[in-house]
C-alpha cells in the first residue's frame, strides 16, 4: 500500500498523466498531473528536477491539446 501523500504515488500519478497524454486523453492527463504535482509540493523541495520534468510535460500536453 502506497500512502496517499508519497512521492512514490505522486510519479505513479505523473507517470499516468503523461501516458495519457500520449494517448490524447488530455482533461484525465492534465487531472493526475495536477494531483501529482499537488503532492510534490507537500513532500518535495521546490529546486526537485521533478518540477521540471512536470513543467515540460504539461507544456507539451497544452501543444497535443492545441494541435487537436
Amino acid at each position: 500500500v502506497i500512502p496517499a501523500k508519497s512521492p512514490v504515488r505522486a510519479g505513479i500519478l505523473c507517470n499516468a498523466g503523461y501516458c495519457l497524454t500520449d494517448l490524447g486523453r488530455f482533461d484525465e492527463a492534465e487531472r493526475l498531473m495536477a494531483e501529482g504535482r499537488a503532492i510534490f509540493a507537500e513532500t518535495m523541495p521546490p529546486t526537485s528536477a521533478v518540477f521540471a520534468r512536470l513543467e515540460k510535460e504539461e507544456k507539451r500536453l497544452a501543444e497535443k491539446r492545441a494541435s487537436k
